[in-house]
């Protein structure tokens, strides 16, 4: 039982090694050369043994794919030219695409942006690799005259021109704005507070009676009598009048009284100012 695990396991490690040995020696058939106007294109062996190649397919962008038939030889003259009898590439731009029996490929684009330019003299001149076998699509340039079938290192080359490179715009720097200042709030003026008028006190009026001797109006209580003014015949005679005294002190009481009234309206008055 042992034995026969060994045997498995080694029958797998063989169609392993033989796989990748097969894709490695598949992978060494590059695209050489090829001319878009003569419809052909030149395939090159890198491995010391010829490789069958039936089966594999050359294909562009549009067409259907070319299948092929055959054996290419082995390095250092490993060449195998395909010819198509139709119109296949684009002449102007396309992709050539070779895809091997393992399912790997390998593509070379013309015409693009940036990539490789296109033949201009028709029937003369190919697109091919700048040594054979290079299989990098940097290494490949036009020639003035194709080389198919033949070593590419002996080839003219016509170079394709250096692309002018477009020149950058700079974008024009936009100007800082100048921030606008803000304005600082004026204060408000506090109103003075008007001066409260405060009532000028007034002398009370005494309205108690007056003494005899003290001045009513500036006139003393003894004017109420009157002096005799004449004797006759050595007799004095007083000339007196009961009323007298009367028609002084009605009209100073009521000056008192007029005067009070008045003293206290004004006392009210300033309170209710005081108060506002």
């Amino acid at each position: 039982m042992n034995q026969f695990i060994k045997v498995i396991i080694l029958i797998q490690v063989v169609v392993i090694f033989l796989f990748f040995l097969v894709a490695d020696v598949s992978a060494q058939v590059v695209i050489n050369e090829f001319s878009p106007s003569e419809e052909w294109v030149e395939l090159y062996n890198l491995s010391p043994e010829p490789i069958d190649i039936t089966g594999w397919t050359l294909s562009d962008e549009i067409n259907p794919s070319k299948t092929l038939s055959g054996t290419i030889g082995s390095y250092p003259s490993g060449y195998f030219v395909y010819q198509n009898s139709g119109n296949w590439l684009n002449n102007d731009t396309d992709t050539v695409t070779l895809t091997r029996g393992d399912g790997t490929t390998h593509t070379i684009s013309y015409g693009k942006s940036g990539g490789i330019c296109k033949p201009n003299d028709g029937n003369t001149q190919s697109i091919g690799s700048l040594s054979d076998g290079q299989a990098s699509g940097d290494k490949f340039d036009r020639f003035s005259v194709a080389t198919k079938g033949l070593n590419n290192s002996g080839g003219t080359l016509n170079p394709c021109p250096t692309p002018t490179p477009t020149p950058t715009s700079t974008p024009t720097a936009s100007p800082t704005a100048t921030p606008t200042p803000t304005p600082s709030p004026t204060p408000s003026k506090t109103p003075t507070p008007k001066p409260t008028t405060k009532a000028t006190p007034m002398a009370l009026l005494d309205d108690s009676p007056p003494p005899a001797n003290s001045e009513v109006l500036g006139l003393r209580g003894g004017l109420a009598t009157l002096s005799p003014e004449s004797q006759v015949g050595g007799s004095t005679t007083q000339n007196s009048s009961p009323y007298l005294p009367w028609f002084f002190i009605i009209p100073g009481v009521g000056l008192i009284l007029y005067t009070s009234f008045r003293l206290f309206k004004n006392v009210k008055e300033g309170y209710n100012n005081e108060s506002v």
